[in-house]
């Protein structure tokens, strides 16, 4: 992003400027929000119809509905949850969509923040309620995972 990230940040997800927000990362073209959370730098994750960019092998490509991406990380030990709430002992997402399309995926940290790769551009930590908007949309999917 040309200039201060965080303002550009701030005029895309205008809910940022009320919420606990912190660029951490610079600029980055390489991965994406959904190779970010399955920590992974060095690939763009997307089931792009061409076969381009990674997609897990046994995976339909062309399919960027929120269920599409809840079988992607389902494939991870992710398992649908109710909540968005910090619970020990789990790994959370949640995936943001907007007019049935997949926005977005975001983890939830230790502290209950979350953290995020926005597009091509940085990580952030961030409130869910800080990328609610016309960009992403809403909160449409959470998955939790056991980590021990």
């Amino acid at each position: 992003m040309s200039g201060n990230p965080e303002d550009e940040l701030i005029r895309i997800f205008p809910m940022l400027r009320c919420s606990h927000f912190k660029v951490t990362s610079s600029y980055d073209p390489i991965y994406n929000c959904v190779a970010y959370v399955m920590d992974d730098t060095e690939n763009w994750w997307e089931p792009d119809i061409m076969g381009i960019c990674y997609w897990p092998h046994g995976l339909p490509r062309g399919d960027y509905s929120p269920k599409a991406y809840s079988v992607l990380f389902e494939t991870f030990g992710y398992k649908t949850d109710s909540s968005d709430q910090l619970e020990k002992g789990h790994n959370k997402i949640v995936i943001f969509e907007k007019n049935g399309i997949f926005k977005h995926v975001a983890l939830q940290l230790e502290s209950g923040l979350w953290t995020s790769k926005i597009g091509e551009y940085e990580d952030i930590t961030h409130t869910l309620e800080g990328l609610v908007g016309d960009f992403y949309g809403q909160v449409k999917v959470v998955l939790k995972k056991t980590v021990y």
